[in-house]
């Protein structure tokens, strides 16, 4: 694996074999992380596995800034699969570590972070707020001489104003970004930059400017193996053929190279918005089947992820599907999806306040003229009107009356919202209450019958056993009588097997005698054993950390019923357990390829298995995020305070 990085080709295994021989020191955690931004367009699973190992190398040695670009990094990693609120996770705990720190290292983390938390709000249609964190993020990185990291932050400011259809800031912006790559000589970002002004010229109808640049970029980002690089040049070619030269066949099969790269990353933002791409150009093919399985992919995929304008663009789209398939009521109601959908969006995009943002940053000091011409001139209306002087007075003091009548009733009010939250933290209480009660008694009663059983019920039967035997020795039986004598030894052990197996489960011995970690590995191998599913066990640093029995015991039966789960109603060949301790933080990730499920199915909390999981969940302050959808398996992912 072979990736670009400053004009130089660098092996990502070539570093992988040096992390292997080097001490665990900061110079460790910083090959570390540089290795995770190397691996993020290429191989996304193998970047999250190197950040766990770099956040937890970081924690060891206290290294700080090593922490904040790990997290940061692992933030990066969850946005790309559209996961925000778990990339904001990572972004928050890395930025309350930077503080009010003064060192330039820790400043341009500062504003990567806030460029960061701008493609958040840009990913949720929010942008206004985009822009003020991409505009602030530029003010950071000029304010320490790091003018080549505005790369991106104008990179995505381009894609706002494209979107809002001012293409001459866009055209601004994207040269910008192609200074920021060319001052990093950096040949991915360059190529990515690129892309983006052909997106533009493609916008403006300048097509004959974009096609020797973009096979140009193509040839150099798969010479780079830089997924994402070359799949968006694929796409836009693909553009090109479809707006430029309405060459569709062409245009699908660029856009469906496009797809397939952004699907090794697992970009869900370029995933969804290509599929609908493809879905348009089979519907001006008139190949309205196709057009609709692409375009109903998209809406769905869309839905999933929170990208309601590329759902809006769906909508917008099946409305005609449908009317042509002679679906006039599935039409309608698509139309009225759209319509919903198009006003809620209008509202996010106030393009006015977004064009009067900028000019606040960019024309500060003007700003500040301005103020201070207002000011003299108060200041000269005053003079004029000091025979006035007692009404002003009057009506400063009915002000000063309202504020505090407005004051003590906020004052009584606010009292109020008090005494309400303690009320209902008093109840959170008391359910907490009832569910450790519940829980601890459902644990004692499993601990009560696996004891009976294996003491009580097992030794009767291996007692009844060992008379069967001694009687077979004295015995003189018909060969059709041994035979039967036999089976009923047979079926004698498969139930005393059987017996030991349920015991095992209600309360596994080396959950108690050797702690967390080794009942999980012990029950992934025991489920791996029966050949139903392949299943892997993965754990990061919790192999020497002490649990309290009670939590043991919790994240025990929690593992165990989503591995029933996947059994029971995945239909999964493949599955994986991950549970990694980060900062008291238990990160619990179970996954499988089974067949998944729409998204009104997701909530399962009226299952008997999935009320146990969240009582437990709920008990030790945690949450569930579940992502899923028809035949793309099922990802749970579970945070603990332990």
């Amino acid at each position: 694996m072979h990736i670009n990085l400053k004009g130089q080709t660098i092996s990502a295994d070539s570093i992988m074999q040096q992390i292997q021989r080097m001490p665990n020191d900061t110079a460790k955690v910083n090959k570390l992380n540089e290795l995770i931004g190397l691996l993020q367009f290429q191989n996304h699973d193998k970047a999250e596995e190197i950040s766990w190992k770099s956040i937890q190398l970081a924690q060891q040695l206290n290294y700080r800034l090593g922490l904040i670009i790990a997290r940061r990094l692992r933030g990066v990693l969850y946005i790309d699969k559209a996961q925000l609120d778990s990339g904001k996770y990572f972004y928050d705990k890395a930025f309350a570590l930077i503080k009010n720190s003064t060192q330039p290292t820790f400043i341009k983390q500062k504003g990567l972070l806030t460029h960061n938390y701008g493609v958040i709000y840009h990913q949720r249609q929010l942008y206004d707020s985009a822009t003020m964190q991409y505009l602030e993020a530029i003010k950071i990185f000029n304010s320490i001489n790091e003018e080549g990291l505005t790369f991106f932050p104008c990179l995505n400011l381009a894609t706002i104003y494209s979107f809002l259809n001012d293409n001459n800031k866009a055209l601004y912006y994207s040269k910008e970004a192609i200074k920021g790559a060319e001052k990093l000589n950096d040949k991915t970002k360059l190529v990515i930059a690129i892309n983006q002004e052909m997106s533009i010229h493609i916008a403006l109808k300048n097509f004959d400017t974009v096609l020797t640049p973009l096979r140009r970029n193509i040839a150099l980002a798969h010479s780079l193996q830089h997924y994402y690089a070359e799949g968006k040049a694929h796409h836009l070619l693909g553009k090109y053929f479809s707006e430029g030269k309405q060459m569709f066949d062409s245009s699908i099969e660029n856009k469906k190279k496009a797809l397939t790269l952004m699907q090794k990353i697992r970009n869900q933002y370029e995933i969804t918005s290509i599929t609908e791409d493809i879905g348009f150009d089979y519907l001006q093919k008139e190949n309205y089947n196709e057009a609709k399985y692409y375009l109903t992919q998209s809406i769905s995929l869309a839905q999933q992820f929170g990208l309601d304008q590329i759902k809006q663009y769906g909508l917008e789209n099946m409305v005609i599907v449908e009317e042509k398939l002679g679906n006039i009521p599935a039409a309608y109601q698509y139309l009225k999806e759209y319509t919903t959908l198009k006003d809620s969006l209008a509202a996010r995009s106030n393009q006015n306040y977004l064009f009067d943002l900028e000019a606040k940053y960019q024309n500060a000091n003007k700003e500040l003229q301005i103020a201070q011409l207002e000011s003299e001139k108060k200041i000269h209306e005053l003079a004029l009107k000091q025979n006035k002087i007692w009404n002003y007075v009057l009506i400063a003091a009915s002000i000063t009356i309202f504020i505090i009548g407005s004051l003590t009733y906020r004052n009584h009010k606010h009292k109020q919202t008090l005494q309400q939250q303690r009320i209902i933290e008093l109840e959170t209480q008391q359910q907490l209450a009832a569910t450790e009660a519940i829980l601890k008694g459902e644990e004692q009663e499993r601990t009560r019958l696996a004891k009976d059983l294996h003491d009580g019920l097992g030794g009767m039967l291996s007692g009844i056993k060992y008379t069967m035997s001694h009687m077979k020795q004295n015995l003189i039986m018909t060969p059709e009588n041994q035979q039967a004598f036999e089976r009923s030894l047979d079926m004698l052990d498969s139930s005393i097997n059987e017996m030991r197996r349920v015991a095992h489960n209600m309360m596994p011995e080396v959950l108690l005698k050797f702690g967390l970690d080794a009942a999980l590995h012990d029950l992934c191998q025991q489920t791996n054993e029966t050949g139903a599913i392949e299943l892997k066990y993965q754990s990061i640093g919790i192999k020497n950390k002490t649990f309290e029995q009670t939590t043991a015991i919790h994240i025990y039966r929690i593992v165990q019923e989503l591995i029933n789960n996947i059994l029971k109603h995945a239909n999964a060949q493949q599955a994986i357990v991950q549970i990694t301790d980060d900062d008291n933080t238990i990160h619990i990730t179970v996954e499988d390829n089974g067949k998944g499920m729409p998204e009104h199915k997701q909530q399962f909390s009226k299952g008997i298995g999935w009320n146990n999981i969240y009582s437990r969940v709920d008990y030790l302050k945690g949450k569930v995020d579940i992502q899923t959808a028809p035949g793309k398996g099922t990802s749970v992912h579970i945070e603990l305070n332990v």
